[in-house]
């Protein structure tokens, strides 16, 4: 991966989703997109930071498929997290309008009972991952 990408895949980890991780952590980032998720509607971008990060990048403004998906990508995300000793899963939805999504988005990620303090739902706009290596 390019200096490029690892930048804007840092900024966005950073500056969106909030996360503290040291520099040294994102010396390593790998993602893959579209990656299916057995029975998910739609694929996803998942990006690895450092060993230690694991997000699951959903795109989508659709009621079925937040609620059909979010607890799959949950129980998936949160499997993977604890297998391979990662920190922590940030579950991202990403929505033409956020603000009509996120409290359905909160609401169906809320009523999940696997869910943990290490794992975290965001809701943002299309426009926080227009850059990202896998749409460019």
């Amino acid at each position: 991966m390019n200096h490029d990408a690892k930048s804007v895949i840092k900024t966005f980890v950073r500056e969106t989703l909030g996360c503290q991780c040291p520099d040294e952590v994102f010396s390593v980032i790998q993602y893959s997109h579209p990656v299916d998720i057995p029975f998910c509607s739609v694929g996803i971008a998942r990006v690895v930071i450092g060993d230690r990060l694991l997000l699951y990048i959903l795109e989508t403004d659709s009621p079925s498929i937040i609620e059909h998906d979010l607890p799959i990508l949950l129980a998936e995300g949160k499997q993977e997290r604890d297998q391979r000793g990662y920190n922590r899963l940030r579950l991202v939805l990403v929505a033409a309008v956020p603000l009509a999504t996120q409290a359905l988005a909160e609401t169906v990620f809320n009523a999940q009972t696997i869910r943990d303090d290490r794992v975290h739902l965001h809701v943002t706009g299309a426009h926080a991952v227009c850059d990202m290596p896998w749409r460019t």
